[in-house]
């Protein structure tokens, strides 16, 4: 709006003209409430200069209207600190990234869409109390396969809030693909957020990864319609499907999550995954539809919640409809656990965990076993490490290939377990072995197949009541 049509619907209004307004070719400086009367200091941004708006003065900025940037530079980088900038409903439309904010301290953005970024829609580095809330990020096009785009990336910072925040619509050919992703990061939070539609045709796909951070807590938040795929991109850092997926980092708490729709290509998908992780809690989260594979071809292994740490307790936890087609893992599994140590199942349930063969058959000749519970490792011997110390308490499996896998556990319990039209309930065999394979789309590119002899010992197995199916034998 021009300053002149502005004053004249102020004084049509109010019937008298609006406080003396500073204009400068980039700002309005509106320093009156219309409403209060009382004074405030707002800096309205009307357009994006042609190498990007640069705030560097504390203080609140709002859009005046929705704001396009050509530059390959951020549309707006802040590194003032303790600034707000208010987007007001409005449309940021960037080139690269849209917000950057560097090295700055106390610093808020809401209330606004960010839309067909091409790396990041924000991105946070080397900074401290920063707050995003009420942002909806879509639309992230990309093709650069050496690159890995993420809605909101986080680097090397501390205490990143993100309240309220929408990532939809995001699709690539990348390395990797992160709704949100925080690196080096102590001391983060995504609450009440909504992740859908987000999809990688030759890499990872994931709606919230964490990489050497502390301090996490993910809560109510729902992640829906996340595939991958693979065409010859062998140097990715993998093809996985995952909703949450921590890597080295500790002090993570999930919580209160929805999970469902998670569709892998010939590698793994995991609702969540926790791996080489320590000190983690999964409470009241409900993974579903989960799955990996197609008719013809191989894939890896599908969990709904995988296991790859220490000290970790996951309550109160539901996975359903857990398939996978001709796993070179040879089983999918609701909640399953490898190189972990000390790790509770506590009142969870499991319906529906199913593998096929590359015919779309199951039977006891097909690739894998369907297991509610049990062993899944990665095939590269780095990570083929026992299960130790796991128990799992008060929990339920229905309607799996196996209800309960013991093998390569050891020093674990399982008490007071519940089954009901398992094909299996509980498989418990000794020093039998198993083979495991990967290959150039999950993370193997010259091949590779791994045979493991069961070390499972010092286990106690409180045997359940069965209902038998037709089905696989052991």
């Amino acid at each position: 709006m021009a300053l002149a049509e502005f004053n004249n619907l102020y004084n049509i209004r109010y019937g008298t003209s609006p406080p003396t307004l500073k204009y400068v070719p980039l700002f309005n400086y509106v320093n009156y409430n219309y409403t209060s009367g009382t004074t405030v200091a707002s800096t309205v941004i009307w357009n994006i200069p042609e190498d990007g708006l640069l705030i560097d003065i504390p203080g609140n900025y709002i859009f005046g209207r929705c704001l396009k940037s050509e530059t390959d530079n951020p549309a707006i980088t802040i590194t003032a600190s303790n600034v707000i900038l208010d987007m007001r409903s409005r449309t940021l439309h960037p080139k690269s990234i849209g917000i950057n904010i560097k090295n700055a301290v106390n610093v808020t953005i809401k209330n606004g869409t960010i839309k067909n970024a091409q790396l990041h829609a924000i991105l946070i580095e080397d900074s401290i109390d920063i707050h995003l809330s009420s942002i909806k990020v879509c639309g992230l096009i990309n093709c650069d396969s050496s690159l890995t785009p993420a809605g909101i990336m986080t680097k090397s910072s501390a205490d990143v809030i993100l309240h309220k925040i929408t990532v939809c619509n995001l699709k690539t050919k990348g390395s990797s693909l992160f709704g949100v992703l925080f690196t080096t990061t102590v001391g983060s939070e995504v609450n009440c957020s909504t992740f859908n539609c987000l999809h990688n045709c030759d890499g990872v796909t994931a709606a919230i990864g964490h990489i050497l951070s502390d301090d996490i807590e993910i809560t109510c938040v729902t992640i829906s319609n996340l595939s991958s795929g693979f065409t010859q991109n062998i140097h990715a850092e993998g093809h996985t499907c995952i909703g949450i997926i921590p890597v080295f980092s500790a002090n993570i708490a999930v919580s209160n999550c929805n999970i469902s729709d998670i569709q892998g290509s010939c590698d793994d998908a995991h609702g969540i995954s926790l791996f080489l992780c320590i000190d983690c809690t999964v409470t009241n989260c409900n993974v579903c539809d989960v799955s990996t594979g197609k008719i013809g071809s191989t894939s890896a292994k599908t969990t709904g919640v995988e296991v790859y740490a220490d000290n970790v307790v996951v309550h109160k936890c539901t996975a359903e409809r857990i398939t996978a087609v001709n796993p070179g893992d040879r089983q999918c599994t609701g909640f399953s656990t490898a190189l972990s140590n000390n790790v509770i199942f506590s009142q969870c349930s499991v319906d529906s965990v199913t593998v096929f063969n590359n015919k779309g058959e199951t039977s006891k000749k097909c690739a894998g076993i369907g297991l509610g519970y049990g062993y899944a490792p990665d095939p590269r011997p780095a990570f083929t490490g026992a299960a130790n110390n796991i128990l799992y308490v008060n929990c339920t499996a229905k309607s799996c290939q196996i209800g309960f896998d013991t093998w390569f556990h050891t020093n674990s319990e399982w008490r007071n377990i519940k089954v009901s039209h398992n094909c299996k309930d509980v498989l418990n065999v000794n020093n039998s072995k198993r083979t495991y394979t990967c290959n150039r789309c999950s993370e193997c590119p010259g091949g590779l197949s791994t045979t493991l002899t069961n070390v499972a010992i010092d286990n106690t197995v409180q045997q359940p009541k069965t209902i038998r199916c037709e089905c696989y034998k052991g």
